[in-house]
């Protein structure tokens, strides 16, 4: 096992790089001008001298395999370089939205795996009664559902309808609140982007729950059991319902990097201020260091996800041994 852990390690190393190059030339080749933003008509206008200056001293005016190389050298060395618009460091920028991206993320994935499962399971062994049928058509209208969509309609209904819920931002702006109060505060503003964040996720482990369920009722050992005289909750629960979750990891190593990489459409409808939302505003605005900071640590989250997945197989399945 530990031979098998350092070698997807190391094969980590070229798969991060060839994304770094990819992200660092498309992001290149994009149309538009990064130093955009000095150009405000309402303000003073930089002169081409000063813009050409402040393009040399950024390092923009090289060739782009020069700033890849200088950016890929910084990086090893613990510096992801300055955000083009704030001037901050991007470590500063990234990891001070990354504790709300977690917040949100750690409570959407924790929301989906405690309804999802169980509904799969219950339709699973209900098949084709009119607890399978609801579960099947909610999971349809689920998948085929757009979130952003979905998004607005929570903030219509109950936003801007029942006023239930805020609807932008973390806490309430102009309410110095500390303690519970401040507890309550953030959990009132989770409630809407979390449903908005986990109801596709949901829609697709029920689904994914139910058929792998099935798929192992029909198997000899299943049948084997039920044939010694156990009472059918054990047989689902002692033998079938463990063998079920196997391919559930694969999801689960699949929405793992969702903890860092949030939603950028949900963190962005709702004014969620995390790493969705920095990413997408880095985008608009081509703040280039700040865009391959949460490039690379999206897909660092991604490979390390692939990697949990490949470790709890062997935990789930006894069967599986890496070598």
């Amino acid at each position: 096992m530990g031979q098998y852990i350092l070698r997807r390690l190391l094969l980590m190393i070229p798969l991060l790089l060839v994304i770094s190059l990819i992200s660092f030339t498309v992001m290149h080749c994009a149309p538009g001008d990064p130093l955009a933003m000095y150009m405000n008509p309402q303000k003073r206008s930089m002169t081409p001298a000063e813009m050409d200056d402040l393009r040399h001293k950024l390092g923009l005016d090289r060739p782009v395999h020069v700033q890849y190389f200088y950016w890929l050298g910084n990086t090893l060395q613990g510096n992801w370089g300055y955000s083009l618009k704030s001037r901050a460091p991007v470590t500063e920028e990234i990891f001070s939205r990354l504790p709300n991206t977690l917040l949100l993320g750690g409570i959407a994935i924790l929301l989906t795996l405690v309804l999802a499962i169980p509904i799969g399971l219950i339709s699973a062994i209900k098949r084709y009664s009119l607890i399978d049928y609801l579960a099947t058509i909610g999971a349809f209208i689920g998948i085929s559902m757009p979130g952003f969509w979905f998004a607005l309609l929570l903030i219509q209904v109950f936003s801007n309808g029942l006023h239930w819920f805020p609807s932008v931002g973390m806490q309430t702006i102009g309410m110095d609140l500390t303690g519970p109060q401040r507890i309550t505060d953030v959990l009132r503003h989770l409630v809407l982007p979390v449903l908005a964040l986990s109801v596709v996720e949901i829609a697709y482990w029920a689904r994914y729950q139910r058929s792998s369920l099935l798929e192992v009722l029909n198997q000899d050992y299943v049948r084997t059991a039920r044939a010694k005289g156990l009472q059918e909750k054990w047989v689902i629960l002692k033998h079938a319902f463990r063998n079920s979750l196997i391919p559930m990891v694969t999801l689960l190593g699949l929405t793992l990097p969702d903890l860092v990489n949030g939603s950028y459409i949900i963190e962005s409808v709702f004014g969620w201020p995390g790493m969705g939302r920095l990413g997408v505003s880095s985008i608009l605005q081509r703040d280039y260091p700040v865009i391959m900071g949460v490039t690379m640590l999206s897909a660092l989250m991604v490979v390390s996800g692939n990697l949990i997945a490949d470790l709890l197989y062997a935990f789930v399945d006894p069967r599986i041994h890496q070598g």
